[in-house]
Protein backbone atom coordinates (compact mmCIF):
# COMPACT_ATOMS: atom_id res chain seq x y z
CA UNK A 1 0.00 0.00 0.00
CA UNK A 2 1.40 3.37 -0.96
CA UNK A 3 0.29 6.97 -0.65
CA UNK A 4 2.00 9.54 -2.84
CA UNK A 5 1.87 13.29 -2.36
CA UNK A 6 3.01 15.38 -5.34
CA UNK A 7 4.40 18.92 -5.16
CA UNK A 8 1.81 21.45 -4.16
CA UNK A 9 1.58 24.55 -2.03
CA UNK A 10 3.58 22.96 0.79
CA UNK A 11 6.99 24.30 1.59
CA UNK A 12 9.53 21.55 1.29
CA UNK A 13 13.22 20.91 0.80
CA UNK A 14 15.38 17.88 0.37
CA UNK A 15 17.21 17.10 3.59
CA UNK A 16 20.62 15.67 4.40
CA UNK A 17 22.34 15.50 1.02
CA UNK A 18 21.40 18.96 -0.31
CA UNK A 19 24.36 20.68 1.34
CA UNK A 20 26.23 23.73 -0.01
CA UNK A 21 29.48 21.88 -0.72
CA UNK A 22 27.89 19.60 -3.34
CA UNK A 23 28.22 20.44 -7.01
CA UNK A 24 25.06 21.87 -8.50
CA UNK A 25 23.51 21.24 -11.88
CA UNK A 26 20.59 23.50 -12.64
CA UNK A 27 20.31 24.51 -8.94
CA UNK A 28 20.10 20.83 -7.94
CA UNK A 29 22.71 19.00 -5.82
CA UNK A 30 24.65 16.65 -8.08
CA UNK A 31 23.72 13.54 -6.10
CA UNK A 32 20.11 13.96 -7.21
CA UNK A 33 20.83 14.44 -10.92
CA UNK A 34 20.12 11.35 -13.03
CA UNK A 35 22.67 10.29 -15.64
CA UNK A 36 21.55 11.32 -19.11
CA UNK A 37 20.88 7.74 -20.21
CA UNK A 38 18.55 7.13 -17.24
CA UNK A 39 16.28 10.10 -17.81
CA UNK A 40 12.81 9.20 -19.07
CA UNK A 41 12.09 9.95 -22.68
CA UNK A 42 8.87 11.45 -23.98
CA UNK A 43 9.27 9.08 -26.92
CA UNK A 44 8.16 6.22 -24.68
CA UNK A 45 4.59 7.26 -25.38
CA UNK A 46 1.41 7.10 -23.37
CA UNK A 47 -1.09 4.23 -23.42
CA UNK A 48 -4.41 3.90 -21.58
CA UNK A 49 -4.09 1.87 -18.38
CA UNK A 50 -6.60 -0.99 -17.96
CA UNK A 51 -9.54 -0.04 -15.72
CA UNK A 52 -11.31 -2.62 -13.54
CA UNK A 53 -14.71 -1.95 -11.94
CA UNK A 54 -14.31 -3.50 -8.50
CA UNK A 55 -18.03 -3.30 -7.79
CA UNK A 56 -18.87 -5.45 -10.80
CA UNK A 57 -15.98 -7.78 -10.06
CA UNK A 58 -17.15 -8.53 -6.53
CA UNK A 59 -20.92 -8.82 -6.81
CA UNK A 60 -22.93 -11.95 -7.76
CA UNK A 61 -22.85 -12.45 -11.51
CA UNK A 62 -26.55 -12.05 -12.30
CA UNK A 63 -25.89 -9.90 -15.36
CA UNK A 64 -22.54 -11.33 -16.48
CA UNK A 65 -20.69 -8.29 -15.16
CA UNK A 66 -18.30 -10.20 -12.92
CA UNK A 67 -17.29 -12.53 -15.75
CA UNK A 68 -16.64 -9.55 -17.99
CA UNK A 69 -14.53 -7.80 -15.35
CA UNK A 70 -12.57 -11.00 -14.66
CA UNK A 71 -11.77 -11.21 -18.37
CA UNK A 72 -10.55 -7.60 -18.28
CA UNK A 73 -8.51 -8.38 -15.17
CA UNK A 74 -6.89 -11.38 -16.86
CA UNK A 75 -5.94 -9.22 -19.84
CA UNK A 76 -4.57 -6.49 -17.56
CA UNK A 77 -2.41 -8.95 -15.65
CA UNK A 78 -1.13 -10.72 -18.75
CA UNK A 79 -0.31 -7.54 -20.67
CA UNK A 80 0.42 -4.91 -18.01
CA UNK A 81 0.71 -6.30 -14.49
CA UNK A 82 -0.88 -3.02 -13.43
CA UNK A 83 -4.41 -1.60 -13.52
CA UNK A 84 -6.60 1.15 -12.13
CA UNK A 85 -9.67 0.31 -10.07
CA UNK A 86 -12.96 2.20 -9.92
CA UNK A 87 -16.04 1.71 -7.74
CA UNK A 88 -13.74 0.55 -4.95
CA UNK A 89 -15.95 1.65 -2.07
CA UNK A 90 -13.54 3.98 -0.28
CA UNK A 91 -15.35 7.25 0.40
CA UNK A 92 -13.86 10.42 -1.03
CA UNK A 93 -13.96 11.91 2.48
CA UNK A 94 -11.67 9.17 3.82
CA UNK A 95 -9.28 9.52 0.89
CA UNK A 96 -9.17 13.30 1.44
CA UNK A 97 -8.56 12.81 5.17
CA UNK A 98 -5.71 10.39 4.44
CA UNK A 99 -4.09 12.76 1.98
CA UNK A 100 -4.51 15.75 4.30
CA UNK A 101 -3.03 13.93 7.31
CA UNK A 102 -0.03 12.97 5.18
CA UNK A 103 0.45 16.55 4.01
CA UNK A 104 0.31 17.77 7.61
CA UNK A 105 3.07 15.36 8.61
CA UNK A 106 5.37 16.26 5.73
CA UNK A 107 4.63 19.97 6.19
CA UNK A 108 6.33 19.99 9.59
CA UNK A 109 9.83 21.40 10.15
CA UNK A 110 12.65 18.99 9.38
CA UNK A 111 13.64 18.57 13.03
CA UNK A 112 10.16 17.32 13.90
CA UNK A 113 10.10 14.73 11.12
CA UNK A 114 13.61 13.58 11.94
CA UNK A 115 12.37 12.43 15.36
CA UNK A 116 10.98 9.43 13.46
CA UNK A 117 14.08 8.78 11.35
CA UNK A 118 14.54 5.09 10.61
CA UNK A 119 18.33 5.27 10.49
CA UNK A 120 19.44 4.33 14.00
CA UNK A 121 22.77 5.66 15.31
CA UNK A 122 23.57 6.82 11.80
CA UNK A 123 24.07 3.30 10.45
CA UNK A 124 21.35 0.77 11.32
CA UNK A 125 18.30 0.70 9.06
CA UNK A 126 14.80 0.11 10.40
CA UNK A 127 11.90 -0.67 8.04
CA UNK A 128 9.48 1.70 9.77
CA UNK A 129 10.04 5.41 10.07
CA UNK A 130 10.84 8.59 8.17
CA UNK A 131 13.66 9.10 5.73
CA UNK A 132 14.86 10.39 2.46
CA UNK A 133 16.70 7.77 0.42
CA UNK A 134 19.44 5.83 2.18
CA UNK A 135 22.89 6.66 0.77
CA UNK A 136 24.58 3.31 0.11
CA UNK A 137 27.40 4.18 -2.30
CA UNK A 138 29.40 7.23 -3.35
CA UNK A 139 28.11 7.27 -6.92
CA UNK A 140 24.47 6.64 -6.04
CA UNK A 141 21.81 8.94 -7.51
CA UNK A 142 19.31 9.87 -4.82
CA UNK A 143 15.54 10.12 -5.23
CA UNK A 144 13.93 13.56 -4.97
CA UNK A 145 11.46 12.49 -2.31
CA UNK A 146 10.90 11.77 1.38
CA UNK A 147 9.02 8.78 2.81
CA UNK A 148 7.26 7.61 5.93
CA UNK A 149 6.80 3.85 6.29
CA UNK A 150 4.46 2.33 8.90
CA UNK A 151 3.42 -1.30 9.35
CA UNK A 152 -0.38 -1.64 9.53
CA UNK A 153 -0.76 -5.45 9.47
CA UNK A 154 -0.77 -7.84 11.26
CA UNK A 155 -2.72 -5.94 13.88
CA UNK A 156 -0.69 -7.40 16.76
CA UNK A 157 2.61 -6.23 15.24
CA UNK A 158 1.86 -2.53 14.89
CA UNK A 159 4.64 -0.49 16.49
CA UNK A 160 2.67 2.56 17.54
CA UNK A 161 5.65 3.96 19.45
CA UNK A 162 7.27 4.53 16.03
CA UNK A 163 4.23 6.32 14.59
CA UNK A 164 4.18 10.14 14.46
CA UNK A 165 2.23 11.92 17.18
CA UNK A 166 1.38 14.72 14.74
CA UNK A 167 -1.04 15.13 13.19
CA UNK A 168 -3.24 13.52 15.82
CA UNK A 169 -5.60 12.28 13.12
CA UNK A 170 -2.93 10.26 11.30
CA UNK A 171 -3.20 7.04 13.29
CA UNK A 172 -6.99 6.71 13.17
CA UNK A 173 -7.25 7.78 9.54
CA UNK A 174 -4.47 5.45 8.40
CA UNK A 175 -5.99 2.48 10.23
CA UNK A 176 -9.38 3.19 8.65
CA UNK A 177 -7.79 3.50 5.23
CA UNK A 178 -5.77 0.31 5.75
CA UNK A 179 -8.88 -1.65 6.72
CA UNK A 180 -10.60 -0.53 3.52
CA UNK A 181 -7.65 -1.42 1.32
CA UNK A 182 -7.61 -4.84 2.97
CA UNK A 183 -11.13 -5.39 1.61
CA UNK A 184 -9.88 -4.38 -1.83
CA UNK A 185 -6.96 -6.78 -1.49
CA UNK A 186 -9.26 -9.68 -0.63
CA UNK A 187 -11.53 -8.90 -3.58
CA UNK A 188 -8.62 -8.89 -6.03
CA UNK A 189 -7.06 -12.02 -4.52
CA UNK A 190 -10.41 -13.79 -4.79
CA UNK A 191 -10.69 -12.82 -8.44
CA UNK A 192 -7.15 -14.06 -9.12
CA UNK A 193 -8.05 -17.43 -7.61
CA UNK A 194 -11.14 -17.62 -9.81
CA UNK A 195 -9.04 -16.92 -12.89
CA UNK A 196 -6.77 -19.83 -11.96
CA UNK A 197 -9.78 -22.08 -11.25
CA UNK A 198 -8.89 -22.34 -7.56
CA UNK A 199 -11.13 -21.93 -4.53
CA UNK A 200 -11.98 -18.25 -4.20
CA UNK A 201 -10.35 -18.02 -0.77
CA UNK A 202 -7.16 -19.84 -1.85
CA UNK A 203 -4.91 -16.75 -1.76
CA UNK A 204 -6.92 -14.97 0.94
CA UNK A 205 -6.29 -17.81 3.40
CA UNK A 206 -2.57 -17.54 2.71
CA UNK A 207 -2.35 -13.77 3.19
CA UNK A 208 -4.62 -13.17 6.18
CA UNK A 209 -3.07 -14.07 9.52
CA UNK A 210 0.66 -13.37 9.15
CA UNK A 211 0.92 -11.31 5.98
CA UNK A 212 2.66 -8.00 6.56
CA UNK A 213 1.17 -4.82 5.09
CA UNK A 214 3.26 -1.68 5.00
CA UNK A 215 1.88 1.80 4.38
CA UNK A 216 4.45 3.97 2.64
CA UNK A 217 3.65 7.66 2.45
CA UNK A 218 5.71 9.59 -0.07
CA UNK A 219 6.24 13.32 -0.52
CA UNK A 220 7.82 14.88 -3.61
CA UNK A 221 8.99 18.45 -2.86
CA UNK A 222 8.87 21.13 -5.56
CA UNK A 223 11.92 20.88 -7.81
CA UNK A 224 13.43 23.64 -10.00
CA UNK A 225 14.46 21.08 -12.65
CA UNK A 226 12.11 18.08 -12.53
CA UNK A 227 13.51 16.87 -15.85
CA UNK A 228 16.83 16.09 -14.14
CA UNK A 229 15.65 14.09 -11.14
CA UNK A 230 13.65 11.01 -10.25
CA UNK A 231 11.02 11.09 -7.51
CA UNK A 232 11.32 7.33 -7.10
CA UNK A 233 13.78 5.46 -9.29
CA UNK A 234 12.63 2.42 -11.35
CA UNK A 235 11.94 -0.54 -9.08
CA UNK A 236 9.91 -3.68 -8.51
CA UNK A 237 7.64 -3.95 -5.49
CA UNK A 238 8.50 -7.00 -3.43
CA UNK A 239 5.05 -7.85 -2.09
CA UNK A 240 2.21 -9.83 -3.58
CA UNK A 241 0.08 -6.75 -4.26
CA UNK A 242 0.59 -2.98 -4.10
CA UNK A 243 -2.36 -0.59 -3.85
CA UNK A 244 -1.31 2.88 -4.89
CA UNK A 245 -3.20 6.07 -4.06
CA UNK A 246 -2.05 9.19 -5.90
CA UNK A 247 -3.53 12.65 -5.88
CA UNK A 248 -6.07 13.20 -8.63
CA UNK A 249 -5.04 15.00 -11.82
CA UNK A 250 -1.32 14.83 -11.01
CA UNK A 251 0.91 12.98 -13.45
CA UNK A 252 4.33 11.41 -13.08
CA UNK A 253 3.67 7.73 -12.41
CA UNK A 254 5.25 5.47 -15.02
CA UNK A 255 4.83 1.74 -15.62
CA UNK A 256 7.30 -0.39 -17.57
CA UNK A 257 5.52 -2.43 -20.23
CA UNK A 258 7.21 -4.42 -22.99
CA UNK A 259 10.49 -2.71 -22.21
CA UNK A 260 9.06 0.81 -22.62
Amino acid sequence: MHLSIPPGNMKGTMEGEASPELKLEGDIPARYVMPQQDRPSAAAGVAPIPVIDLGRLSRPDADGGAVEEEAKLRWALETWGFFMITNHGIEASLMDAMMNASKEFFGQPTEEKQKYNNIIDGKRFRLEGYRSELLQSEGQTLDWSCRLSLQVEPEGERSFHLWPKYPKSLRDVLLQYASRTKIIKDCIMGALANLLELDEDYFINRTTTRARALARLGYYPPCPRPDLVSGFKPHYDGGALSILFVEENVGGLQVLRNGK
